[in-house]
């Protein structure tokens, strides 16, 4: 069977799709001196609802104690931090004072608020909000003295921005919050000036963030949005716009070309599986499956909002969603659980693809999910790589050496196949090959350039985690311009329906085979109990074996499995990972 190459006109809308894809990503994101003793305090008093916890220092000083507030959100503790010497204002202390990353580390923390008043008014109501709302909660407060703006009975509330300066004529919105408020307020009076009229927003929370807000009146303004930051560019109002624009021909070939899926039921046990391991881009992702037609795609305007489904980065609440991602370096792990079940329990033709970033590929656990693929001879596999050179804050050791990405993925065991990533031709016929290939897994490493098609922007650095603003406009009205068939597509996603069904399991009322029957008083390792009755629980039941030197089943599970008969079947899963004792990776399956 050979390859074929699509009709010119199923190429060009292809193409379209990506640059649809491309304007989805846009229009959602754009619409989206104290020692760490007393945080560890605070979340303990607050434990049981028994107090309500406010810990204050330096915002600086948080840092230091990240990981006890991390472990505050995830033991669901009700506590608040408030942080002062906000930013760059503070300018004569240095910057070791200066918290400029408090905002993105305070937002990254699950189920949490960020307050960032502007005035002693809105900060006295974000401390009596804060006190009344469950999670952690982190207000950000500043040295200089500021003026006072809001009346004494102005009422404030969770994720409701404040319009603090309007007029019917206004051509710009300023966005500003606390020290930057009043730049904002200044700089309209100089606007002003010069004949241009702003209209400022005052946010009072980041997180959630007034979207709705911010659209209407950025659209009020012609679209000119310019957002006035005190703190470091990463984790700012724009995070993640440029890191997901460089994919959009690797999802528009992949979901309407390539993959086998069941819009009614997503997660059809027979369709193809997806695993966005760079979770970051999950604007993309929903882009796709709302071009696809799961879902509206003025959904996608309610990306990150509070109440919606669509959040920052993929979670299993969506029905399309199979697992969470986002911490880097996963995905291929994942992936290649669910391709190792697919080939050897389910027997079925059903395969699995994994988007990496080549930010995340610096990650060794994704050489050692590449090896374990590689090993087990995973066909159903298709790892793509998505290099478009350039980092969070730098470019990529590699950069587009893409000689060194294929040496290093042939070297694991791997078909490696170097495409154009924005070629939809050379794409399809890479996806055709993978479906091909036999006895091994595939990687396509597809060279692509961050903010393809960006006038003024496409592979430049200092763009990752800012916000297009005023450039916003003119980008989108130059990706309709590449559209050739502006009424639409009349592709569709392939159905499953023709492929070998997956067999039906049940995995509920797990029970051992037979009881257990020692005696009292007798000695027994429980990691031989462990192992040698695991296989009694039913055939579903898997177990992946992490130790390189295969210690469980050379010594304690084996001479308990007879040589012949039913009982020998149950080494078929015991799976071998071949790494140390300590870095199991359970999560794989």
């Amino acid at each position: 069977m050979s390859y074929h190459k699509p009709e010119a006109k199923t190429i060009q809308e292809l193409k379209d799709i990506a640059q649809r894809l491309r304007i989805h990503s846009i229009t959602s994101t754009q619409a989206s001196k104290s020692g760490r003793t007393k945080f560890g305090v605070a979340i303990g008093a607050a434990c049981r609802d028994r107090t309500i916890a406010f810990a204050s220092t330096f915002a600086t000083f948080f840092t230091r104690a990240f990981d006890q507030i991390r472990m505050g959100a995830i033991s669901q503790t009700n506590v608040n931090f408030v942080g002062s010497h906000c930013g760059v204002s503070i300018g004569e202390d240095g910057p070791s004072q200066m918290g400029l990353e408090d905002i993105a580390m305070f937002r990254t923390i699950p189920g949490s608020t960020v307050f960032y008043p502007s005035d002693a008014v809105s900060c006295e109501r974000a401390v009596e909000l804060a006190a009344n709302t469950k999670g952690v909660c982190f207000i950000r407060t500043s040295r200089p003295n500021t003026a006072v703006i809001y009346e004494n009975n102005e009422t404030f509330a969770i994720g409701k921005a404040h319009i603090v300066k309007k007029s019917a004529k206004d051509q710009v919105l300023l966005i500003g919050a606390c020290v930057t408020l009043y730049e904002c307020l200044q700089a309209a009076k100089e606007l002003e000036k010069i004949g241009i009229q702003a209209r400022v927003l005052d946010p009072f929370t980041v997180k959630p963030l007034d979207s709705n807000l911010i659209v209407e009146n950025g659209r009020a303004c012609g679209g000119h949005i310019v957002v006035v930051e005190d703190h470091y560019q990463q984790g700012g109002l724009g995070e993640a716009v440029l890191s997901v624009l460089s994919d959009k021909q690797i999802m528009s070939v992949l979901f309407f070309n390539t993959m086998r899926l069941n819009l009614k039921s997503p997660r059809d046990p027979s369709s193809d599986r997806f695993v966005l391991s760079k979770g970051h881009a999950a604007p993309i992702l929903y882009a796709a499956w709302a071009e696809a037609g799961l879902f509206p795609v003025e959904d996608l305007l309610n990306l990150r909002k509070i109440d919606s489904d669509l959040e920052g980065h993929p979670t299993p609440r969506l029905n399309f969603i199979d697992v969470g991602t986002g911490s880097l370096g996963q995905g291929v792990a994942v992936a290649a659980g669910m391709a190792y079940v697919g080939k050897n329990f389910d027997k079925s033709d059903y395969r699995t693809y994994v988007l990496v970033g080549d930010g995340e590929s610096a990650e060794g656990s994704i050489w050692e999910s590449l090896h374990f693929a590689g090993y087990y001879k995973l066909d159903n596999l298709c790892v793509i790589f998505d290099v478009n050179r350039l980092g969070q804050s730098e470019p990529t050791s590699l950069q587009h050496r893409m000689d060194i990405y294929r040496q290093r993925l042939e070297a694991f065991g791997f078909n490696a196949l170097v495409v154009d990533g924005h070629d939809v031709d050379e794409l399809c016929k890479a996806f055709y090959e993978s479906t091909i290939t036999k006895t091994k897994p595939t990687a396509i490493i597809a060279k692509t350039f961050k903010g393809k098609y960006f006038p003024n922007i496409e592979d430049l650095e200092g763009w990752h985690g800012k916000p297009l603003g005023d450039k916003a406009e003119s980008v989108i009205k130059h990706l309709q311009g590449l559209i050739v068939n502006v009424e639409g597509h009349n592709l569709s996603i392939k159905s499953p329906i023709n492929m070998q069904p997956a067999p039906q399991i049940d995995i509920t009322d797990i029970k051992l085979s037979t009881p257990p029957t020692y005696k009292l008083g007798d000695q027994n390792m429980f990691c031989t109990c462990f192992r040698c009755r695991q296989g009694g629980l039913g055939e579903a039941v898997l177990s992946v074996l992490a130790d390189k030197r295969g210690f469980i089943v050379k010594h304690l599970f084996i001479p308990t499995v007879p040589r012949s008969g039913p009982s020998h079947t149950l080494l078929d899963r015991y799976v071998r990972k071949f790494t140390l004792d300590s870095d199991p990776d359970l999560g794989s399956f």
